[in-house]
Parts: structure tokens; C-alpha cells; sequence
């Protein structure tokens, strides 16, 4: 899992990109100059597309923490139903009947 707590502090939004330069809106601050090396168009297109990515960091790096959240809350949710199942003695017969599907869940949500 990726410790998003290390990016805390970065250089505020929103990063605009030139040409091979990433840079603040105002343009007054460098975040990284994505250095060309080499001839060729397809070299000459991974080096903008690097530039792109290094831009949208930050953006990525937001929609990241906000899934992480949706994901905890959807953790929380199915404990609740599980544990509801349990309680009402129906969980044990959830898992017999679909067994797949409860092993899947539980191994992708924990």
C-alpha cells in the first residue's frame, strides 16, 4: 500500500506542464524539467507523456486518498452485514452456500 502521508507538503496545485517543463500556475517555481534525451519522435512522446504524469501527481495522489476512503467505508459496511449474518446465525450458511464469494470478499477487503 502506498504511504501517502510522505507526500504531505508538496508544492500546491495546480502543476501545469510546457513542453518538457512541469511548473506552478504562476509560473514562478520549477517543479521538474523532464530532460529529453535522445532523437525520435516515440522518445520525444514518452518524454511529454513522463511530463504529464509528473503534472497530474498531485491529482492522482487526491483521487488515491479519496478511494482509500470509499474503500474503508465499504470495509466497514460489509463488517456490519457480516457481522449481522452472524448474529442472526445466517452468516455460517451465507458462506456454505457461497463460499467463492465470501472467501473473495473477505480476502479482497482485509
Amino acid at each position: 500500500m502506498i504511504d501517502t502521508d510522505k507526500y504531505e507538503g508538496h508544492t500546491p496545485v495546480p502543476w501545469l506542464r510546457d513542453s518538457n517543463d512541469v511548473h506552478t500556475n504562476d509560473g514562478l517555481r520549477s517543479i521538474a524539467d523532464v530532460v529529453i534525451l535522445g532523437d525520435g519522435d516515440k522518445l520525444f512522446r514518452e518524454c511529454v507523456a513522463n511530463a504529464r504524469l509528473i503534472a497530474d501527481a498531485p491529482l492522482l495522489l487526491q483521487e488515491v486518498k479519496h478511494l482509500r476512503m470509499i474503500y474503508e467505508e465499504l470495509y466497514l459496511d460489509w463488517r456490519k452485514v457480516w457481522d449481522i449474518l452472524d448474529n442472526m446465525g445466517m452468516a455460517k450458511e451465507m458462506r456454505q452456500h457461497f463460499p467463492n464469494t465470501f472467501a473473495d470478499t473477505m480476502e479482497m477487503i482485509e
